[in-house]
């Protein structure tokens, strides 16, 4: 595709959408904008927390004293068992999300430059 096929598509798809939200299409890019660096914000929040709570799951079933499978009796095991499986798997979570999709410099993008995100976004849905 040539740039000014691009251009003009990109152009129909701003007027389609912004028609769509019944508002001009001068101020749908200004909304298309803020809802990246929304998108940017509360991927951010999310990764962060993810990693916190499931670090802090994992950090408190190590250090619980006893055995894994200490319980008052042989039938139950004690939290620590379960605590430590579930900070594993939401620290696998974490890190997959940073590392899959390359997540954590994409959440910096929608952050840092908001307009490059809109564009590609739109780029995306015109092609």
């Amino acid at each position: 595709m040539n740039e000014e096929l691009l251009i003009q598509k990109a152009e129909q798809a701003i007027e389609a959408l912004a028609y769509k939200l019944g508002v001009a299409s001068e101020h749908f890019w200004p909304l298309f904008v803020k809802q990246q660096l929304i998108e940017g914000w509360t991927s951010m929040v999310l990764l962060v927390a993810t990693t916190v709570v499931a670090s802090t799951l994992l950090t408190m079933g190590c250090l619980q004293k006893g055995t894994f499978f200490d319980g008052d009796d042989d039938d139950h095991p004690r939290p620590r068992f379960f605590l430590t499986i579930a900070g594993s798997i939401g620290l696998f979570f974490s890190v997959a999300m940073i590392l899959i999709d390359n997540g954590l410099a994409r959440t910096f993008s929608h952050i840092v430059n908001p307009e490059y995100q809109a564009l590609r976004d739109l780029i995306g849905m015109v092609k």
